[in-house]
């Protein structure tokens, strides 16, 4: 059986060419994932004309791809599945084509395949960049975004000047927290913690607070909360970019965010 994808497309060409090289099967096909409509409905949704919208749906009818019941067209099972992996496809250009900036140059190999697979999830973010005069944006950016979250997960492979008191406000306040750090950063905790050792011992003593570490050579950073997820990457030559962070607090996204921090636990060690 036939594994390579490149050896597969010669089965599946015609179908690809069919569902992409139509703008108004294409709106047909994800407006009717909502639901069963009729012609007045989808004209009114699509905004084309009833002769346009019906030349399409036969087109769709005899792909199997949609039914008719009644007055109502329908998705067929096939149509539900062609069209849910078509939404994740247009998701996932989006995604590429609006936050090119923080794609190119960089690394995404710490994003695992099958959450790629699922950028489209982070479609709704903005991306956060310095500027000439507000080169420090993405930060302050994040550390505004804090103060109303219950949870909040990180992996970090970097460290900034505030980013013990961050942790320390966040874990006093009740904040439910599990941070991910590299043996790098994980050095300098134990030198900080010998410089002010009550107050570590205060933090690791709270219930709400679990620190983890990884052996990886982490090249990315990352915070999912409750409220947003806020995602950075590292140059091609493994030099993290402090410059942009990627922030949504779309539902989607934070959803995606956490399987990608479980993803990160799993491989991880806990220290407190």
């Amino acid at each position: 059986m036939k594994d390579n994808a490149y050896e597969l497309l010669d089965e599946v060409q015609d179908n690809l060419k069919f569902l992409a090289i139509s703008g108004v099967r294409a709106k047909i096909m994800i407006t009717l994932h909502g639901g069963p409509k009729n012609l007045s409905e989808l004209r009114e949704l699509i905004d084309l004309r009833s002769s346009t919208i019906l030349h399409g749906m036969n087109e769709l009818e005899k792909r199997n791809i949609v039914k008719k019941t009644g007055d109502r067209y329908n998705l067929t099972p096939s149509g539900k599945i062609l069209t849910l992996n078509f939404k994740d496809l247009v998701k996932s250009v989006i995604v590429t084509k609006r936050f090119e900036k923080l794609w190119d140059g960089h690394c995404i190999e710490g994003i695992p395949d099958n959450l790629l697979l699922q950028i489209g999830s982070l479609m709704n973010g903005d991306l956060i960049q310095s500027e000439p005069t507000d080169i420090y944006k993405p930060h302050m950016t994040f550390t505004q975004l804090l103060p109303p979250v219950n949870k909040f997960r990180g992996v970090s492979p970097l460290f900034h000047s505030d980013f013990k008191d961050l942790m320390i406000q966040m874990v006093l306040n009740g904040v439910d927290t599990q941070l991910i750090v590299t043996e790098s950063i994980m050095n300098k905790l134990y030198e900080l913690a010998a410089q002010e050792p009550e107050t570590f011992t205060n933090l690791t003593s709270q219930e709400n607070f679990e620190l983890w570490i990884t052996d990886e050579d982490v090249k990315i950073g990352f915070t999912v909360t409750d409220q947003f997820v806020s995602l950075g990457l590292a140059f091609e030559d493994g030099s993290y970019d402090y410059s942009m962070d990627l922030v949504s607090d779309d539902l989607d996204a934070i959803l995606w965010g956490e399987k990608l921090f479980k993803y990160y636990r799993e491989k991880s060690k806990k220290i407190i």
